[in-house]
């Protein structure tokens, strides 16, 4: 696909060839949590002794050193997305929550949710108050806009399969539309036992690498 066939679009609608995308964005870390691990910048940070994704989302949370009890009220979508926003911004001055944004996809939306959610209604008609609140995908993001007091732009997509193009594209224009300085952007996918997370943290600082399609694609 040629460059000037590829346009990014602000938040007024108006668009711009992706050629005038900031080339001077980077992402500065990143994290993965997947098959019972996590690690940050590539490097080993907790490894799960069982299978179980509960147990391990809980046994990351206290290797985190975190003090949040409201975490173990969540569901395993706000959790893993808590946990990665947890890994990132442990060590970040969010001076003005308006400047920092979330940018996330997946594609069960809040699927692992609405099925637990189901499951309460049964026979007795008494559906879970406190599991309905999850049964929405970007809930995590209030979440992570809580723990952080962050304000800024923000939006949670849901498609067929994981789409760097799309981050990239929309992350890009909401940096040249706005006055964010940094923003969580990735992947984050939590279905039954299955845990695919992959977030990085991108800003106009010139630490880490360039954040471009292919780079995103190199560290997923």
């Amino acid at each position: 696909m040629k460059t000037a066939d590829k346009r990014a679009y602000d938040q007024k609608g108006a668009s711009y060839p992706l050629s005038l995308a900031p080339s001077n964005l980077y992402i500065k870390k990143y994290c993965h949590i997947k098959r019972g691990k996590c690690r940050v910048n590539g490097n080993s940070f907790f490894r799960a002794e069982t299978g179980d994704i509960k147990e391990f989302l809980s046994g990351l949370y206290r290797a985190t050193g975190a003090d949040y009890p409201k975490f173990f009220k969540m569901d395993i979508l706000s959790k893993a997305g808590f946990l990665a926003a947890e890994l990132l911004l442990w060590d970040v001055n969010i001076a003005d929550g308006q400047r920092t944004g979330l940018f996330f996809a997946n594609s069960s939306s809040s699927l692992d949710t609405d099925m637990h959610y189901q499951e309460t209604i049964g026979d007795s008609c008494f559906p879970s108050p406190s599991v309905f609140v999850y049964t929405l995908p970007n809930i995590v993001l209030g979440e992570i806009c809580i723990r952080h007091k962050i304000y800024g732009e923000n939006i949670f997509f849901v498609n067929n399969g994981f789409r760097p193009e799309q981050l990239y594209r929309y992350a890009a224009s909401a940096f040249l539309a706005s006055e964010l300085e940094q923003a969580l952007v990735g992947w984050l996918e939590c279905c039954g036992e299955e845990c695919d997370v992959f977030v990085m943290l991108v800003g106009w600082d010139r630490d880490g690498v360039l954040f471009t399609e292919d780079h995103i694609n190199l560290l997923k």
